[in-house]
């Protein structure tokens, strides 16, 4: 076989095709104090850390300082419940030592006690994925299907105010015996604020369900419809009247309010 016609053949080099980039939305919100992405991750502005101090900080004497945050919703809470014209969000800051403290409670520490974390990189916390989350689209009508993430303001003009300084704060049951099931945490001396969404910043379209027209009973539209709603915790704490700051927000606090 003569394959003399080779010796004129120039091999070409295969040039690998970049990958798409694709531009990451950036992490800390500069215009809102909280910036929560579908994943469950969840970031503080800067200046909602420091002017909260969400940040871990060296421990002192063994002490964990700082705050972390307790988030709940007018669902749950007992002390506010059915008191609304439409359902909020609530957080306030408390210190990271206390029990049963939501989000930024805990890191990991070194031999000198200097903190092995930040709040602006840690992200991902059980809390967001299994409460928060639902949370908002329970009260907000946030569609994580179709959603990147949601930016979160809390709104300081418009305290909620015991008379008394007590509180009692919804939880749920996170492990043994009575896991998800709803309870109640004291809280004193706190600053509750509402928490409204300031932003959303959409992903995809979301893609219609089909139905299946051969089925022995096919779904109608109406039926394909998701309409269920978290159900309500049952208020097992004493009825406590519970008032606006002292301050005049102006005209109705509720109209503030964002997201339904």
């Amino acid at each position: 076989m003569d394959v003399s016609f080779l010796k004129d053949i120039k091999l070409e080099a295969v040039v690998k095709s970049a990958p798409k980039s694709r531009t990451a939305a950036p992490t800390l919100p500069e215009n809102a104090d909280l910036r929560v992405f579908k994943n469950g991750k969840v970031f503080p502005s800067k200046a909602f850390a420091e002017r909260a101090e969400l940040e871990f900080v060296t421990k002192t004497d063994g002490i964990v300082r700082g705050n972390g945050l307790d988030i709940f919703s007018s669902l749950d809470w007992g002390m506010i419940q059915g008191k609304l014209p439409q359902e909020v969000m609530f957080l306030a800051a408390v210190p990271k030592a206390l029990a049963k403290v939501d989000m930024w409670a805990s890191t990991k520490y070194d031999e000198s006690g200097t903190p092995k974390a930040s709040v602006y990189t840690q992200g991902s916390n059980t809390f967001a994925k299994a409460q928060l989350l639902p949370m908002l689209t329970a009260v907000y009508d946030i569609d994580w299907e179709v959603t990147e993430y949601v930016d979160l303001e809390v709104v300081q003009d418009s305290p909620i105010v015991s008379p008394t300084g007590v509180y009692h704060l919804p939880k749920t049951v996170t492990t043994g015996k009575y896991k998800g099931e709803s309870t109640y945490i004291r809280r004193e001396n706190i600053n509750i604020c509402p928490l409204i969404v300031k932003d959303v910043k959409t992903s995809a379209v979301k893609a219609p369900k089909q139905m299946d027209m051969f089925a022995t009973n096919p779904v109608t539209p109406e039926e394909a419809i998701d309409n269920e709603t978290p159900p309500i915790a049952e208020d097992n704490t004493d009825d406590v009247d519970l008032q606006l700051g002292t301050s005049d927000p102006g005209e109705d606090w509720a109209s503030q309010f964002q997201g339904k």
